[in-house]
């Protein structure tokens, strides 16, 4: 009886240190290809792979790079909340609108998005090297863009998706003010619910200023209707 026990009490033990043993970092789980976009940016707890079927035109358009970032690491928020990677289809038509499209651009993908409501996308554009004389592939003929809802107008972040993850997110946000990433880390206050972003009341359209007194919170997709409603009236987006 008493070997018994104690055989009883080191399988108890063994199982204990399973369950309490530390796991892995998220990073460490991950490919390689993402570990330095994800000590840049830490995914929340939100972060979770994609597991649907793309459509054949995410499949046709996509840089596989980034469709591997979708199924190997996921959609949700990162770097403290503030960028949210989600599925295409969920910003498909609020894009279009702001790029002054009747329909959206298979070849212009919204891929995520900061926590003040600026989109960033990826733009297929293997058509438009093969007019130029450029071969047509990912390497010469593909970008991603940041799309300023606030400012009215866009800028290429890289034209290498493995660059984006890699360094070229981080640069473009530490080197454009506008982003207001390094303003993100002053606003403080409870974490933004999904679906919701930061704005400026009133919006800098209107004269408004970027300071942590003006800014409110509430539904993103309401706000970016706001602004875009604004920009219509005095001047298109850049494509």
């Amino acid at each position: 009886m008493r070997t018994l026990v104690i055989l009883l009490g080191l399988l108890s033990l063994g199982l204990l240190s399973l369950l309490v043993a530390p796991r892995p970092g998220f990073a460490q789980d991950r490919p390689k290809e993402f570990q330095t976009f994800l000590t840049d940016f830490p995914p929340g707890k939100d972060v979770h792979p994609f597991r649907g079927e793309l459509s054949p035109a995410l499949k046709e358009h996509v840089h596989p790079r980034l469709i591997e970032f979708w199924q190997r690491v996921g959609f949700g928020s990162f770097g403290n909340g503030f960028i949210t990677f989600f599925d295409p289809r969920d910003a498909e038509t609020m894009l279009a609108r702001w790029l002054l499209l009747q329909h959206p651009d298979p070849t212009r993908v919204p891929i995520a998005r900061t926590a003040f409501g600026d989109l960033i996308y990826f733009r297929d554009l293997r058509q438009r090297a093969a007019e130029n004389g450029l071969p047509a592939d990912w390497k010469t003929g593909s970008d991603v863009i940041f799309l300023s809802i606030h400012y009215r107008g866009s800028s290429a972040i890289t034209w290498s998706v493995d660059d984006f993850f890699a360094k070229d997110l981080k640069g473009f946000l530490q080197e454009n003010p506008k982003a207001f990433h390094q303003f993100y880390s002053t606003v403080g206050g409870q974490p933004l619910a999904p679906g919701e972003c930061f704005y400026f009341v009133p919006a800098l359209a209107l004269g408004g200023q970027a300071t942590k007194k003006s800014v409110g919170r509430g539904d993103c997709l309401v706000h970016q209707e706001i602004l875009l409603q604004l920009a219509l009236s005095s001047g298109p987006s850049r494509k």
